[in-house]
């Protein structure tokens, strides 16, 4: 039997004696020690190279690891949604709460209209009418075809003191409206309000009348014939009907409810439903200013409790520093607890703040001249004089010359001529 051998196996079998493969190692052992010897040499030179190309695979190396290791991105945040709270807190009446969250989206919705005047109202009911001015005239360029717009322009202008500018805004209000509704009653409301600022009350009052008939249920329209009919026609019964009706068609608004608790209280005297009224706002809106205002001033003037007055007043200024009339009767109700040297500091922040108020100036110099002082009563006598004068308030003239007299300057013109 043949056995088949594999060939390497096989008998007989020549070996080459060279090999190629120790001839390429000859001729290129010699070539590589060459080289290493040269680059050792030479090192100065090929060093800079070695270091970039290590430096570039260590940076490729981090960009590397930092892509592993970066945190995921998170989502852009969806301004639909921060929106829909701050109208869920607006329709609720939560309306501090609506006006943080409509500021902050304010810059990323410039175009928002609504978005707008709601910030607008927001802040001239809490006392921030020049805050309010500002945002109502973004509204305006946001769209100047608006008659919203131009109508909340008007209200700002008015509760700025500028009658005659906001008559103006709401009549382009009114005419841009047209006959569409409830605009055109938003409307004909703010500008009955600018009339009757500048002394024109029938006009106002048969103004918002039409505003009503085309409009019934205008809790603007209504709360402007209220205003009319408490101060103007003295007839509190139909302001009343007016304010609860309002109220109805908008009770998430609180200055509404503010007009409803003043009205309770100084015209029907009762002072328990006018707490109650307020305390609801100031539930829902912890920093209202207008609403701590008015609680405070109540406290004081209607039950004389001083320390509650004292209270409320503080934290009106603690939401808004430069609200005058929280430092002024914060300084009245400080006089009553017999804290002069605070209410002579709260007094002369109201004249700080400004306008200029006659008022300010007696009650500083009181405070002083309470402490003994009449010294540094002098200069707010001479100012505070001067401007109740120029006012025509004889009351108020005779009330200078009274404390002037007390303190020994009366008989003395030069001083209570104006240094200043």
């Amino acid at each position: 039997m043949n056995l088949r051998i594999p060939k390497r196996y096989r008998r007989g079998q020549r070996r080459n004696l060279f090999s190629l493969r120790w001839l390429w190692l000859w001729l290129l052992t010699p070539v590589a020690l060459y080289a290493g010897l040269y680059v050792l040499q030479n090192r100065e030179q090929f060093s800079p190279v070695v270091e970039q190309r290590f430096d570039q695979f260590v940076d490729d190396a981090e960009r590397v690891l930092a892509t592993v290791l970066a945190p995921t991105p998170l989502p852009t945040e969806d301004t639909t949604v921060r929106l829909r709270l701050a109208d869920a807190a607006w329709q609720r009446g939560a309306i501090g709460e609506a006006a943080t969250l409509y500021a902050e989206l304010a810059p990323t919705l410039p175009n928002d209209v609504e978005l707008h005047q709601r910030l607008a109202l927001a802040l001239v009911m809490d006392g921030r009418a020049g805050e309010a001015l500002d945002v109502a005239e973004n509204a305006v360029t946001a769209d100047p075809f608006s008659a919203d717009a131009w109508a909340l322009r008007a209200l700002m202008l008015d509760r700025n003191g500028d009658f005659t500018a906001a008559l103006i805004s709401a009549r382009h209000a009114l005419d841009l409206a047209g006959e569409a509704q409830p605009a055109a009653a938003r409307a004909g409301a703010y500008l009955a309000e600018a009339l009757f600022d500048l002394g024109h009350h029938e006009r106002a009052f048969s103004t918002v009348n039409s505003a009503l008939q085309e409009d019934p249920d205008s809790p603007e329209a209504l709360r402007v014939r209220a205003h009319i009919n408490e101060y103007a026609r003295f007839d509190y019964d139909a302001a009343l009907e007016d304010l609860q009706r309002a109220r109805e068609m908008a009770p998430h608004l609180p200055y509404i409810i503010i007009d409803l608790a003043r009205l309770h209280n100084y015209r029907f005297g009762d002072v328990d439903t006018s707490i109650a009224l307020l305390a609801d706002i100031i539930d829902l809106n912890p920093r209202n200013a207008t609403a701590l205002l008015e609680l405070g001033t109540v406290y004081l003037r209607v039950l004389g409790d001083y320390g509650r007055s004292i209270e409320y007043l503080s934290r009106c200024i603690e939401s808004n520093a430069r609200h005058q009339s929280c430092h002024y009767w914060l300084g009245r109700a400080q006089m009553n607890g017999k804290q002069y040297s605070e209410a002579a500091a709260s007094f002369r922040r109201a004249i700080d703040i400004g306008p200029d108020d006659p008022r300010h100036y007696w009650w500083t110099a009181n405070a002083d001249a309470s402490q003994g002082n009449c010294t540094a009563a002098v200069p707010w006598l001479q100012r505070g004089y001067r401007l109740a004068q120029e006012s025509g308030d004889e009351v108020l003239t005779g009330e200078f010359e009274f404390l002037m007299s007390n303190c020994g300057l009366l008989t003395l013109p030069e001083a209570i001529s104006d240094q200043g």
